[in-house]
């Protein structure tokens, strides 16, 4: 939850860059928001910090639906 909270953020802060400044270029998806942390100090280990969160979430939620009981009525 906290890589996808992470890349939220980013992406959140360029939406608002963009809606502040008027311009939509300003505005990125996740690959800006990943770009973005790549180019910070120790982008590498961020970038690897949330790739390693976006994998074990993955497995997270591949376990739930397995695992997962439900009835229909």
């Amino acid at each position: 939850m906290l890589a996808r909270g992470t890349v939220l953020i980013v992406m959140g802060t360029f939406l608002v860059f963009a809606v502040v400044d008027v311009d939509p270029r300003e505005a990125h998806g996740i690959a800006g928001a990943l770009g973005a942390l790549l180019r910070q100090p120790y982008g590498g280990w961020l970038l690897g910090a949330v790739a390693a969160g976006f994998v074990s979430y993955g497995l997270y939620q591949l376990l739930c639906a397995r695992y997962s009981r439900f009835s229909m009525y």
